[in-house]
């Protein structure tokens, strides 16, 4: 099971499948090892398999929130928001705190322009998110948790500058500016590279009609190199900029 989890831990995706899998014909109940098993098949981009196994681990493990968290955010990113909303709602059920399972909830109220119920999830999310945890890598894409990668307490984490970035892109969508700006410096103050965050800057500088300091965050954006489709963004809003 350790070597599945290293393998994970660096990205090597392949060696841990091939790790979690000897668990499995060897344990077939192991819980923790069809999570994990759906977390590399899910990095991988095979959402089906990734389903599969997060399936299994909710059957193998009822009391946790981890699996359902899992399964969640496949139905999140194949557009299901309400079968992703029933297993957050599990998640937190089984679990108040469960940090990760309610900024996943905010990102489906932002993803359907659901502004005031994006922010009071974000909310949640970073109450129950110890700023410590600020520094770790943001994912692009609803948070997943693995059993085993990090200790049973950290891993309910949401991830503490997204849920800022985007409880101020929720702010921003309600043209409360000076909230959008508190939430996105302090996204920035906690993760420098959050190209998302510079992306949203730019977008309130823009929305208010000051292009000047709009251009700058955008070409933090682009200058950043580390977010396709924050660039791909932040060149559109570029190109908007420069018609006027």
């Amino acid at each position: 099971m350790n070597s599945g989890i290293n393998s994970l831990a660096q990205g090597d995706f392949d060696a841990a499948i091939t790790s979690f899998t000897t668990v499995i014909k060897s344990e077939p109940s192991y819980g923790e090892a069809y999570n994990n098993r759906g977390l590399a098949y899910q990095a991988k981009g095979d959402l089906a398999l990734a389903f599969a196994d997060f399936q299994k681990a909710v059957k193998l493990l009822p009391g946790d929130p981890t699996p359902y968290n899992n399964r969640g955010s496949v139905y999140f990113t194949q557009g299901n928001y309400e079968k992703a909303m029933d297993d957050f709602n599990q998640a937190i059920a089984r679990d108040p705190q469960f940090a990760k399972a309610y900024y996943n909830r905010g990102a489906i109220y932002l993803s359907v322009g659901n502004n005031d119920g994006a922010i009071t999830e974000f909310d949640k999310a970073i109450q129950y998110t110890p700023e410590i945890t600020g520094t770790q890598v943001a994912p692009t894409q609803p948070i997943t948790g693995s059993l085993g990668i990090v200790d049973s307490t950290s891993q309910r984490y949401a991830n503490l500058p997204l849920a800022y970035a985007n409880r101020g892109s929720a702010y921003l969508g309600k043209a409360d500016y000076e909230k959008a700006f508190q939430d996105l410096d302090k996204a920035l103050s906690l993760k420098p590279d959050l190209s998302v965050a510079y992306y949203y800057r730019g977008l309130a500088y823009y929305s208010q009609g000051d292009y000047v300091k709009a251009i700058t965050q955008f070409t933090n954006v682009i200058a950043l190199n580390n977010d396709p489709e924050a660039i791909d963004m932040a060149k559109a809003r570029l190109t908007e900029i420069g018609s006027k």
